[in-house]
């Protein structure tokens, strides 16, 4: 992390607000002081993770975006995501190699406010429903390209989908206190 960002962040780690016993108690966050004045209810957000596994991780980007939604957010649909993202690689029409878009971009063309990217391990078994065993999430301000919260979480038995998403909403809306 960049020398000016990490003077912005606090490190939290969560030992007072989740129970050690807790699938959720290996996690680590860091806030920027700026998630205060430059996170407000009703702003557009991008919500793309990558992972091991697309459909599931396909999953865990629905689940963000409930409560991201149940928050007060505006949640940038996966078909307009898609929409754009075909207009902005078939738009150069020059014969030139491949074109790379960055999420960023791809949110700033969406004219989203936020950006929650990240990267997920996610494991699924006949015999329980979707597990999350690690996964690292972000939100940057699209406007200015500054992390504003990192997150991750990790758990050797896994998380639940739901659980997850709910955990790391909280943990966004309390630092936004």
């Amino acid at each position: 992390m960049k020398a000016c960002l990490s003077a912005l962040i606090v490190f939290l780690f969560f030992t007072g607000t989740m129970a050690q016993d807790s699938p959720l108690a290996s996690s680590q966050v860091a806030i920027s002081t700026g998630l205060k004045t430059q996170v407000k209810p009703g702003q557009k957000v991008v919500v793309s993770l990558t992972g091991n596994e697309s459909v599931l991780v396909h999953l865990l980007e629905d689940s963000l975006a409930i409560q991201l939604s149940n928050s007060g957010f505006e949640v940038v649909s996966r078909e307009q995501l898609e929409l754009a993202l075909a207009k902005r690689t078939s738009a150069k029409q020059d014969g030139s190699p491949d074109v790379t878009v960055g999420m960023l971009d791809l949110a700033r063309t969406n004219n989203a406010d936020l950006l929650v990217s990240g990267s997920a391990v996610l494991v699924l078994s006949d015999t329980q429903p979707v597990q999350v065993k690690a996964v690292s999430i972000q939100v940057v301000d699209v406007s200015s390209g500054k992390t504003l919260i990192q997150t991750l979480f990790e758990s050797k038995d896994g998380i639940r989908l739901t659980d997850l998403s709910r955990a790391f909403v909280d943990v966004f809306n309390q630092g936004r206190k």
